[in-house]
């Protein structure tokens, strides 16, 4: 059709009508284009808001899906990390809890061996005390008998 055939429709159209179809037309096209952006913005601000909440530890956190099938696949990823985090951050814990079992028990029985150690210690002290205090009954006669036989010099 050629251009002729539009452009006298438009010439035929009362100057009422020509003056108000540009800005309903564009008054129109922002109306679907803000519903267009709230349609993509909203999931992206949820799982803004869900990534924002992860970083300050709640793992439990989740996008819901969709309508839109990039968003909605996203989405899904999103959630699918989520799930994988929280199982590391939970068998984490479990490990760190059975480490710490072992550990609790080593310390103890360090404790325990330091109390022996000490014990023991004691009982040599005291061995050797007792050792040296029956030496010393054994040698004391023996000394007065030395002490007397020694000539004593002349004064």
């Amino acid at each position: 059709m050629p251009e002729a055939f539009y452009l006298a429709g438009a010439a035929r159209r009362p100057a009422a009508v020509r003056r108000w179809c540009s800005p309903l037309a564009l008054v129109l096209s922002l109306v679907l284009a803000a519903a267009l952006a709230s349609m993509v913005t909203a999931p992206l601000r949820r799982m803004a808001r869900a990534t924002q909440a992860m970083a300050r530890g709640d793992l439990s956190a989740r996008v819901p899906g969709s309508r839109l099938e990039e968003l909605g696949a996203l989405a899904q990823s999103f959630n699918d990390m989520a799930g994988q985090a929280q199982d590391v951050v939970r068998r984490s814990g479990r490990r760190s809890r059975d480490a710490e079992e072992p550990r609790a028990r080593a310390e103890q029985s360090e404790r325990r061996l330091r109390v022996s150690d000490d014990r023991l210690q004691l009982a040599i002290d005291r061995g050797r005390a007792r050792h040296l205090r029956l030496l010393a009954r054994d040698v004391a006669p023996v000394a007065a008998t030395t002490r007397l036989a020694e000539p004593r010099a002349a004064g």
